[in-house]
């Protein structure tokens, strides 16, 4: 769906050009050298498509009047090779000629290779000669041979080609037998053409056999591979196109002119007409662009021999440029050439495929350099129809793609023109469907897009009689912009500079008329309206642009941003501009594929763009569709980056979106086309049908492309629940109103779903979303129509988190039976039938049971008994047999309470079989009989969960003291318990054996100071409980209790002696930690370089294995997830315990043992920290009773103690913050490796990976004083 447009056209004119033939290209510096005459001519490139208008005379040529017949640059030697007729073979270098060799029988065709390495010469003895690039001959060979070739088909015995069908033809079209008015144009000479990669060529000679012309393909070494069919009416041009697919060539038959195709293989492979006439023009030379994608065909006025035109004049001649897409080959571009100023010679450059050149015989040397470009309208929406033009040779084709796609090469309207098209003019904001058309004789056309028979005007182009030679050469004038109704500009370049060329369209005269030219600094490559009126932004090869605003005269002024004169980093071939808040921006793109906004460079790999009214799309060679939101778009290009992508197929370029809507059409590169709706463009659309109120467009937008429903509500929650009746009233539609609320989630999709097509600061949703949209439509369709919605209602309630079943039945039960039956009908559809029957029995309405029973799959022989034997039933007692049977045990409770005494037994069994003894204790009175035996029912449930402190409280308050002490003291609650034995009463040796009991348990839990409280103030034996406080080391209230009681005598005995041998175990105990500190950090050290030192190793053989290891990546990611998914399930608590006591282990090689060092320290940290507090009361002790040795040896120990666990805790801790690749550690790769051993080395890398800890070391508390000032 692209045309060819005219980017810049440069003109040099020279009367040394006249009757130039041959010419060839440097292709680094584009410098053309040219033969005209006898003269050698270079001209000098000075810049991209602009010539210098000196033409440099290189020499003059004295051959003997030979004719030259090839003119070939060699790049690698800066040289000129040059072929005559008459046999010489000559290289022009260092301004210096040297004729490399002579054949006597003379030349009649040669070409190079397209890597310039091998040179082929067809002599005039039908001789082949291959020559390398020094000239030396690889062999001379004979041009035509009596077989095939060497590809030639086996026939395998199905038949002779003569006798199988041959269509409408029939079987004469099998034998060719040349026709002689054919040859009449045909020169005899042989032609010859290389594929692009230069293993094979083409040669199209005159068969002796025969006497007509045929296709011969040899490979590189001359050997004859293929035989082409013979073809009735073949003449002498032959190009191969450069990605080898097919080589093409011409056709003459009695009806019709023709452009043929062979497969590499000699088979004819398609074809196009150039002219439904056999004798109107005559193809001198096509040749293909180097990319393939284009074909120019050069013509001339069909003259035999001697025949001269009705004034004497030379026949006219035209080039044409043919493009193919979709099978159906286009005529893109027609340039007339007048028989004063005929074409004499053409080509394209060998690697720059958009440049064209020609000469023509009035003396002009002409460079065209060609862009793709989508025709399309530019109305603002939504009168914009998306109407997309294409030419092809004397029609134009238009689909406007709002209202239909139609895939080329058919279109939805065909607009028949006078003359070739060449341009396709838009106009901005004005077009209504129509627009210009630039003919190939300089007219314009203006036509409508939607008639087939369209042509509204067609305007003649009037210029000023002096330069009229000038204006009318072919596409002089390009760039046409119909920048206002009633004006157009174009281009015209002339000495390395562009005038900007203004006309008036006079509808009364249907002329072109000339207003004015305005001279612009550089040479222009692309226009562009603006959306100012009247204004055109114009930009330079030089990637800047210029802002024309056309008034009375032109007024062109550089485009400026922040007052700065604006320039793109690259010339960009595309450009489209658009306004974004209040500025207008412009867009371009890169022949390197850079798109731009402005300075800022958005894309690398764009291929494609358009401008949609809120988005900015592009295409990706990563097959990617980019959608920038404008909105968004600031002064910075990174808050730009907010985007939405999507997957495209590979190849696609976008050919038109349709504006103010969702879809956008892309073209693939077969050729046929696809529309898309990308979910940017459909949140907008439906964004913008919410901020106006439309919920029904945007209800039906969400339905039709599958959009989550609660954006209805996201969008703006507060504007909808304002608005529910509006929605109501516009959906109007049971079935649509229960989509939307069956569809409903908490979720806010406009923070998770759709969040890149909303600002951060959107709004948030109710905290309970779900059940107040249900109330506000619920209330919305009541008001409406209640009976017309009652479907929407019943959605409504059994929709509700959680479902409101109930209240559902409620409103169905007051419908009539039809109504009833259809609201059944469809709550079968939300809900599980089953259920809905409990929620109906729920209710206690058996008729409505009956109702919904009989809509299930239930047999009535089960449950008629049995709603028959709840009728039975008293009504508290139904409704409590109902409540259990459908697991409602709490509100069962209820009933069976005020069912009386004749139950309770019953209801002291439920409350005990469903652990509901706060429930019924709530129920029951506190001074009733029945609330006493709950409560010790209550405490006996607690005792057997082992919470005896509540139960105790639960017996006393049941009334069980004896118990209540029971559980107190199995709670450890002795002051409880020992109080309330008082009040049982206890005999005294009941009560001491309680005392001792609790006292034995509070000693065996090491709460020594409680159980010394118990054997003093209650057992009263003082002795034994000074014993117990020095055991528990209590000193000061030991020794405080031993003066109370006057036994001074124990603190010899037995302080005294504990105190110091604790004193002794500490110093000890210290001795032991710092010996492990200092070995943990040791091996720590050596754990830890291990793991260094195999992560070399591995990082130095990973060249060799990143390949398996990536395949084992994939491998163990998947076994992980399998075998975590299945080891989680089937782990016991006995092999998790194993586990964690694997991990701990310190024993060396455990893939753990880092962790389990790391858990070890922390633990010696910790006690040590908490041992300042013991020490202090020792050291205390120990100097209060002359233990000064022994004090001052444990404050030294544990001083030293304290100062090793601060030396080595950076030394644990501050390493291990440093990340290390535990994976390197374990996984196991070599020559010895299997596939198994790799996969169980990854795993326990990965599971040793996830459990390194880093933790931060431990502090020591500062502020603690432990020490004794005598001993610093």
């Amino acid at each position: 769906m692209r045309n060819l447009q005219l980017s810049t056209c440069s003109v040099v004119s020279n009367n040394n050009f006249r009757d130039s033939r041959l010419f060839c290209l440097d292709p680094d510096t584009s410098d053309c050298f040219c033969l005209a005459g006898n003269s050698f001519l270079r001209l000098t490139c000075k810049s991209q498509h602009s010539y210098a208008a000196d033409v440099e005379v290189v020499c003059d040529l004295d051959f003997n009047g030979a004719r030259i017949i090839s003119l070939a640059y060699l790049n690698d030697q800066r040289a000129i090779c040059l072929v005559t007729e008459d046999g010489d073979l000559i290289l022009h270098s260092d301004d210096k000629f040297e004729t490399i060799g002579s054949v006597d029988d003379g030349f009649r065709a040669a070409a190079w290779s397209p890597d310039g390495d091998v040179l082929i010469l067809v002599t005039g003895s039908r001789t082949m000669v291959a020559m390398t690039r020094e000239f030396e001959q690889i062999g001379e060979f004979p041009l035509f041979f009596d077989h095939f070739g060497r590809g030639e088909p086996v026939t395998i015995g199905w038949g002779k080609k003569e006798t199988q069908f041959h269509g409408s033809d029939g079987k004469k079209s099998v034998k060719v037998s040349p026709e002689s008015e054919v040859r009449v144009c045909d020169d005899g000479k042989p032609r010859l053409s290389w594929r692009g990669d230069g293993q094979l060529f083409a040669v199209n000679a005159i068969s002796p056999g025969t006497c007509s012309r045929n296709i011969y393909i040899f490979s590189r070494d001359c050997t004859l591979v293929y035989s082409g069919e013979a073809i009735a009416g073949l003449e002498p041009p032959i190009s191969w196109k450069p990605n080898g697919s097919v080589v093409a060539s011409v056709q003459r038959l009695p009806n019709k002119y023709l452009v043929i195709f062979f497969e590499k293989n000699g088979l004819r492979h398609g074809e196009f007409v150039v002219s439904s006439t056999a004798y109107e023009y005559t193809i001198r030379e096509i040749s293909w662009s180097c990319d393939s994608s284009a074909l120019a065909i050069w013509l001339e006025e069909f003259r035999r021999d001697g025949e001269k035109g009705e004034k004497g004049e030379k026949p006219c001649s035209k080039l044409q440029i043919w493009t193919m897409n979709n099978y159906h080959w286009y005529l893109k571009q027609t340039l007339d050439f007048s028989d004063r100023d005929r074409l004499t010679s053409f080509g394209w450059h060998p690697e720059n495929a958009s440049a064209l050149y020609c000469f023509t015989g009035a003396g002009r040397f002409i460079c065209y350099a060609w862009e793709w470009v989508t025709d399309r309208s530019a109305d603002p929406a939504p009168v914009d129809d998306a109407l997309v033009a294409v030419i092809d040779s004397h029609r134009v084709l238009t689909t406007p793609f709002r209202r239909m796609i139609v895939p080329p090469p058919q279109s939805a309207y065909e607009i028949t023109l006078p003359c070739p098209a060449n341009q396709i003019c838009f106009p901005r904001n004005h077009s209504s469907g129509k627009f210009a058309v630039v003919l190939a004789d300089n007219q314009m056309v203006v036509v409508s897009g939607f008639n087939p028979h369209g042509i509204e005007a067609i305007y003649t182009l009037d210029l000023p009689g002096e330069e009229d030679g000038e204006f009318f050469l072919p596409l002089n004038l390009h760039l046409w912009l119909w920048s206002a109704p009633d004006s157009v500009v174009c281009v015209r370049n002339v000495d390395g500079s562009s005038f900007l060329i203004r006309f008036c369209l006079l509808e009364s005269s249907r002329r072109l008329k000339f207003q004015e030219k305005t001279k612009l600094d550089g040479i222009v490559r692309t226009l562009t309206a603006s959306f100012e009126p009247a204004t055109v932004a114009a930009q330079l090869s030089d990637g800047s642009v210029l802002k024309c605003v056309i008034a009375e005269h032109v007024d062109a002024s550089p485009w400026t941003v922040n007052d700065k004169s604006f320039r793109f980093p690259q010339f960009c071939h595309s450009i489209e501009t658009c306004r974004v808040r209040n500025e207008e921006r412009i867009f371009g793109l890169s022949h390197r594929h850079r798109l731009y906004c402005m300075n800022d460079e958005l894309l690398v790999n764009c291929t494609s763009f358009v401008l949609h009214n809120n988005f900015l799309l592009a295409t990706t060679s990563d097959h990617t569709l980019h959608a920038f939101p404008l909105s968004r778009m600031t002064d910075k290009p990174s808050d730009f980056q907010k985007q939405s992508l999507r997957r495209l197929e590979r190849g696609s370029r976008i050919v038109a979106c349709v504006r103010d809507a969702t879809q956008l059409v892309l073209q693939m590169p077969r050729g046929n086309l696809e529309g898309i709706h990308p979910r940017a463009l459909t949140l907008s659309v439906v964004s913008k049908y919410l901020n106006e109120l439309n919920f029904l467009d945007a209800f039906v937008l969400v339905k039709k492309h599958r959009i989550n429903m609660n954006l209805l509500f996201d969008h703006n929650p507060k504007i909808f629940l304002e608005n529910v009746n509006k929605f109501i009233s516009q959906i109007d539609n049971v079935n649509w109103i229960n989509l939307f609320l069956t569809d409903l989630q908490e979720e806010n999709v406009t923070t998770t779903l759709y969040q890149s097509s909303y600002d951060d600061n959107s709004s948030t949703c109710l905290p309970d979303k779900v059940n107040a949209v249900h109330s506000a439509v619920r209330r919305a369709l009541i008001e409406a129509d209640s009976q017309k919605f009652l479907l929407s209602i019943l959605t409504t309630h059994v929709m509700s988190k959680p479902p409101s079943l109930e209240a559902a039945l409620n409103v169905i039960k007051n419908l009539d039976k039809k109504a009833k039956d259809e609201a059944l009908n469809y709550m079968q559809y939300l809900t599980d039938i089953n259920n809905l029957y409990d929620v109906a029995l729920g209710t206690y309405d058996f008729d409505l049971v009956i109702m919904v029973a009989q809509k299930s799959q239930k047999d009535p022989k089960e449950y008629l008994p049995t709603l028959n034997q709840l009728r039975k039933m008293e009504s508290n007692y139904q409704k409590f047999s109902i409540d259990c049977k459908l697991q409602k045990h709490e509100k069962a409770l209820g009933h069976i309470v005020k069912c009386g005494d004749c139950r309770f037994d019953e209801c002291l069994g439920h409350i005990c079989a469903h652990t509901l003894y706060r429930q019924a204790l709530k129920l029951l009175s506190s001074d009733a009989d029945k609330y006493r035996k709950v409560a010790v029912l209550y405490a006996r449930h607690l005792s057997d969960v082992r919470s005896f402190e509540e139960a105790g409280l639960w017996f006393e308050r049941g009334g069980d003291l004896r118990s209540a002490v029971d559980a107190f003291g199995k709670g450890l609650r002795w002051t409880q318990a020992l109080t309330l034995a008082t009040d049982v009463p206890f005999s005294a040796n009941e009560f001491s054996s309680l005392a001792e009991e609790l006292a034995r348990r509070l000693k065996d839990e090491r709460r020594h100071a409680e159980c010394a409280r118990i054997q003093e103030r209650y057992l009263d034996d003082a002795e034994r409980s000074i014993f117990t406080l020095i055991e528990g080391r209590q000193w000061t209230v030991a020794f405080e209790m031993i003066y109370r009681h006057e036994r001074k005598d124990l603190i010899d005995s037995h302080l005294k002696t504990a105190v110091r041998e604790h004193c002794k175990s500490l110093i000890a105990n210290i001795g032991q930690k710092e010996s492990l500190v200092a070995s943990y950090t040791s091996r720590l050290q050596q754990v830890r370089q291990e793991k260094r030192d195999k992560q070399l190793q591995r990082t130095n053989a990973d060249n060799v294995d990143n390949d398996l290891a990536s395949d084992v990546e994939s491998t163990v990611t998947w076994t992980t997830q399998q075998s975590s998914r299945s080891c989680s399930s089937r782990q016991t608590s006995r092999s998790r315990r194993k586990q964690e006591r694997k991990k701990q282990s310190l024993k060396k090689g455990n893939p753990f043992e880092e962790n389990a060092l790391l858990d070890a320290c922390n633990e010696l940290y910790t006690e040590g920290d908490k041992m300042k507090e013991e020490c202090a009361s020792v050291l205390w002790f120990s100097l209060s009773f002359g233990f000064d040795r022994d004090a001052e040896e444990l404050q030294t120990r544990f001083d030293q103690f304290l100062r090793c666990l601060s030396r080595h805790r950076d030394e644990i801790w501050s390493a291990s913050d440093e990340p290390l690749e535990t994976e390197h550690y374990f996984l196991q790769m070599g020559p010895d490796s299997t596939a198994n051993s790799i996969v169980e080395s990854k795993l326990l890398a990965k599971k040793v990976s996830n459990e390194t800890k880093c933790p931060v070391g431990p502090k020591l508390r500062e502020n603690i004083k432990w020490k004794l000032d005598c001993f610093l």
